[in-house]
């Protein structure tokens, strides 16, 4: 008999789902995660990283579906598992911790907001390096929602830092047109 959860059937599964997710097919795409995640529960166990991906994958899709409850424990279903199984600052902890600021700051809840992106900027800064794109991305993050929150002139300061680690290890991401709008206007 053919195992269905079997780890290369589940990350075929996978890319189908973000196939079907990226075509705009989210309910397709919601069933195959669905699918992969009870795969990897049985297989691997609940707190496998795999497995916590799995969760961090549905949780996008119902994200976008507007289920934002249901996304939001996903989130912190992933954050949690992430924590006890790769540790606070392991780099796939940081994505979960992110996900979840950005669901929290869609729904308007940005006092919850601000300690997620101060981690994960925190987290970034030590495993990856003031200059690395990740980094700034976070600094980006964390300084949108300090001057939603009226603290601009903390918001001003982080941004010239970035600015200033940006120039220092020039490892700005092309793609990301925040970092870039923002070194163009201070040049």
């Amino acid at each position: 008999p053919r195992d269905r959860s079997h780890p290369d059937t589940m990350a075929t599964v996978t890319n189908l789902a973000h196939v079907l997710y990226e075509q705009g097919d989210l309910a397709g795409a919601e069933r195959l995660f669905r699918r992969t995640l009870a795969g990897r529960n049985a297989k691997l166990g609940r707190d496998h990283p795999h497995t916590l991906d799995s969760v961090s994958n549905l949780a996008v899709v119902l994200n976008k579906q507007g289920d934002l409850a249901e996304a939001e424990r996903l989130y912190r279903r992933a954050l949690t598992g992430s924590e006890a199984r790769l540790g606070p600052d392991h780099p796939s902890t940081l994505i979960s911790v992110t996900n979840l600021a950005l669901l929290l700051q869609n729904q308007g809840k940005l006092d919850e907001v601000e300690p997620l992106c101060r981690r994960a900027l925190a987290g970034r800064e030590l495993r990856l390096g003031k200059g690395h794109p990740d980094t700034l991305a976070s600094i980006t993050k964390l300084a949108t929602v300090l001057t939603a929150l009226g603290k601009n002139e903390e918001e001003v300061a982080l941004t010239q830092r970035a600015l200033e680690a940006a120039r220092l290890s020039a490892t700005v991401a092309v793609g990301d047109a925040a970092v870039a709008a923002a070194l163009q206007g201070a040049a």
